[in-house]
């Protein structure tokens, strides 16, 4: 757009759980915001236009996403304009209900309404639907934009900051989320460390998680904590309940380890379903030389998902009947995610044992693994009981027309033959002189002969056609029985939601119980208009260090009110190199996104106002790649918090100015302290200048 600000159009999926985040915002002359979303999203592939990336957007990707596999699109042709995008959605089977275009509802807000047809994007989200029709030429070229457009979740992605921030006499935030960027994320080593491992992290650290989406789960609470105080104050009750019965959780986390990893489970299994496959898609006139094989492997998925959401049934009924303490709270979190919506204590956990009975008792399980084909009971599926029907009724008929050869002879006649030779009359030569001309003779064995006749041949025929029919109902039933499972997505997702947030709340209560040292639960109190936030922390301790070394408490008090005065909302830190101040600044930073996540934290005691947003300035990191200095490293990250700072943030600033010379780096800390004093924001501000310190000691 400009010199100072750019305007992206995002698109990104996560393949395996076929859930597509669509979004359009502006952002500054840093991409912050793209930086962090790259950081909470981390991407294994990125689609660019080709020749249309500007210079800073280009240096983001090379150095942030330097892992990731970069595909650069033809304008138009592959990278599609909007409107192409949205004829390609509308011709397509995607969306279609009754030969009608019903688009997914979060999708509808990012298209125009001049038309009936709505094949233009609204004016704020051109770019955001160009970005789609990059992702959909892609799938399309990898044959999977049908199984999972045609499953319709779409979500809108906003970046974390462009919610307003407004202080009321009740709270004092009114975003859900505190905003942690992508330098913040680095900078504290919340997801991985300066090495680019997760050795030390907090990630590492409270990561007990024993499934695949509890892992997940958590990591989006990492990127994004609460600041809602009845919320964090739920989640707080939720981990101190779970606390106190370390045997129960043990034998429930021993249940979660057993369980597969249900929500990419289900994608594949929607994949396999009618639903998921496109009628002219290559996979429905593909010949398998291995069919029994891949049809296995696709039933024992569907055996394991079924296995798994009935562990998970008895895990939440387990919890029902366990005495659990219950905090007061508003609402009782643990009681949400485990009771039944109709339990007298209502929760959301769906009641899932008639699904699992429904589908459990429809075929034999052992039979299907073993023939790689399911057999349905009887009364599972309305086609195969029809077919079978049919079946029953030749055969009466086969029977019946023996019982008349029989007496037609005046001996025991039967049937003979397989395949496409049965249903020959088997007679005895002494009464074969009978056969008059209707018979015809195919072959005979020492004392008979064997006739078939037009009857035969009709009831042969019309047997090996319900036969076929069969066989061809057979090998649609199984996509038919996936296509029934996935219809009851909301039931199975509700589970799958409630699993995960369970896992983490265990994962958390296992960290909590496990350290040694003292542990406690934050409080958190609103901020009063007129009154400066504050943190209180006593005894706080490093949270992730590797618990060999000798650590000393450290208490750090921002803004409290002691004797009817305010302690100033920012603290000068000085003192020699290798003296802790850099892991005080971290210390409170990592401190203070475990107490918004709910977590309790290492200390003695913790009291704060909630915080909005982290703002970091820590270490000495040129960017040589991208032909960054270390001083213009330090100046973007500053003019960022200058920028974006309000008085409910935290400010994390270490050593700034040395990347220029003394007097320079003593003028630019010198104006930040003044600037930060005047925004009134919770700030540790380290320095060297003592002639800075001089300055401010005597400033209120």
């Amino acid at each position: 757009m400009s010199s100072s600000t750019s305007l992206y159009g995002v698109c990104f999926i996560d393949t395996s759980i076929g859930l597509f985040h669509l979004g359009q915002f502006e952002d500054d002359c840093h991409c912050s915001r793209l930086r962090t979303l790259c950081a909470h999203y981390p991407p294994v592939q990125v689609l660019f236009e080709r020749n249309k990336l500007t210079v800073r957007t280009k240096k983001v990707i090379d150095t942030m996403l330097s892992s990731a596999v970069k595909d650069a699109l033809i304008p138009d042709i592959e990278f599609w304009s909007s409107s192409k995008t949205l004829i390609t959605l509308a011709e397509g089977d995607y969306f279609k209900n009754n030969d009608n275009v019903v688009y997914p509802e979060k999708l509808k807000t990012f298209l125009g309404s001049d038309s009936d047809l709505q094949l233009n994007a609204n004016d704020e989200s051109e770019f955001g639907i160009r970005s789609l029709g990059a992702v959909v030429w892609y799938l399309k070229r990898c044959k999977m934009d049908f199984q999972l457009l045609s499953r319709g979740r779409f979500d809108i992605y906003k970046p974390v900051d462009v919610e307003s921030v407004e202080l009321s006499n009740q709270d004092n935030i009114n975003s859900k989320h505190m905003i942690l960027d992508a330098i913040t994320l680095k900078n504290l080593h919340i997801l991985e460390n300066s090495a680019g491992s997760n050795t030390g992290t907090l990630l590492n650290k409270l990561n007990h998680c024993s499934t695949p989406f509890g892992k997940r789960l958590l990591f989006q609470w990492l990127c994004n904590p609460l600041t809602t105080i009845s919320s964090i104050e739920a989640r707080q009750n939720a981990i101190s309940s779970l606390i106190v019965i370390p045997d129960l959780i043990h034998e429930i986390r021993s249940e979660l380890a057993s369980l597969p990893d249900l929500e990419r489970l289900f994608s594949r299994i929607y994949s396999q379903s009618s639903n998921g496959v496109e009628s002219n898609h290559a996979e429905t006139r593909a010949i398998y030389f291995e069919e029994k094989t891949y049809s296995k492997r696709k039933i024992i998925d569907f055996i394991s998902i079924l296995k798994g959401f009935r562990t998970s049934v008895h895990i939440m009924e387990k919890f029902q009947k366990a005495d659990i303490k219950k905090e007061s709270s508003e609402s009782n979190l643990l009681t949400a995610i485990c009771n039944y919506p109709n339990n007298s204590t209502p929760g959301v956990f769906p009641y899932l044992t008639e699904l699992l009975d429904n589908f459990e008792n429809s075929f034999d399980h052992d039979e299907a693994m073993k023939h790689g084909r399911i057999f349905p009971e009887p009364g599972m599926d309305d086609q195969y009981d029809r077919v079978l029907e049919k079946i029953k009724e030749v055969d009466v008929e086969l029977k019946s027309y023996l019982k008349e050869q029989c007496k037609h002879f005046g001996c025991n006649v039967t049937y003979f033959g397989s395949d496409k030779k049965r249903y020959q009359l088997e007679v005895p030569d002494a009464a074969s002189k009978r056969a008059g001309e209707g018979y015809e003779l195919q072959n005979q064995r020492k004392g008979f002969k064997r006739f078939t006749t037009s009857r035969t041949k009709e009831l042969l025929e019309k047997m090996m056609s319900y036969e076929q029919e069969k066989i061809d109902v057979l090998k649609d039933l199984r996509e038919r029985v996936f296509s029934r499972f996935c219809d009851k997505f909301e039931e199975w997702n509700n589970a799958i939601q409630c699993l995960a947030t369970l896992d983490v709340f265990m994962s958390l209560a296992e960290y909590c119980r496990c350290e040694e040292e003292v542990m406690c639960v934050p409080k958190f109190i609103p901020a009063i208009v007129g009154k400066k936030p504050l943190v209180d922390l006593v005894e706080g301790r490093y949270p992730c260090g590797s618990g060999g070394e000798s650590f000393i408490p450290n208490d750090t008090i921002i803004g409290k009110e002691e004797d009817g005065t305010w302690n100033s909302s920012l603290i000068l830190v000085t003192g020699p190199n290798m003296g802790g101040k850099s892991t005080l600044m971290r210390q409170l930073g990592i401190i203070s996104i475990m107490a918004h996540m709910g977590c309790h934290v290492p200390a003695k005691s913790l009291v704060l106002n909630p915080i909005d947003r982290i703002f970091t300035r820590i270490g000495a990191n040129d960017n040589i790649i991208a032909g960054e200095s270390t001083f213009f490293v330090e100046l973007c990250e500053t003019s960022a918090i200058l920028h974006h700072a309000s008085r409910f943030s935290l400010v994390l600033v270490d050593e700034l100015g040395r990347g220029t010379s003394t007097y320079d780096g003593t003028a630019i800390a010198s104006a930040v302290v003044t600037e930060l004093v005047q925004k009134q924001c919770r700030t540790l501000f380290s320095t060297h200048y003592h002639s800075l310190v001089e300055d401010f000691k005597a400033n209120p």
